[in-house]
């Protein structure tokens, strides 16, 4: 949540983020970008989770949005992360990934 507390957000906008954050599973900005890191996944300014969204994360329930909720939600991802308000294109792509060295005993 910097990011949100960054950009001016006011209170009750980040509960509305976080809520949409939440229902959808959402930890980092990875979590809702195509494999290569330069785009926001279309269905999710809709606040609908793809099926790589189903993963073993431990949330509250969380209430039902309105669609002003997913508005705000959408808005803020557009301002934020990407080039145009009607573009998915992040203004920055996302790195590389990383290989991690798991090592076991």
């Amino acid at each position: 949540m910097p990011t949100v507390a960054a950009n001016g957000v006011s209170t009750t906008g980040m509960k509305i983020l976080n809520r949409c954050r939440l229902y959808l599973k959402v930890s980092t900005l990875s979590d809702i970008t195509t494999g290569n890191g330069t785009h926001i996944i279309l269905s999710i300014f809709e606040g609908k989770a793809g099926l790589d969204m189903s993963r073993n994360i431990i949330v509250r329930k969380v209430r039902k949005l309105s669609p002003r909720d997913w508005k705000i939600w959408s808005q803020f991802l557009h301002s934020v992360f990407t080039t145009a308000s009607n573009s998915q294109k992040l203004n920055l792509p996302l790195g590389k990934w990383f290989a991690q060295n798991i090592h076991h005993m």
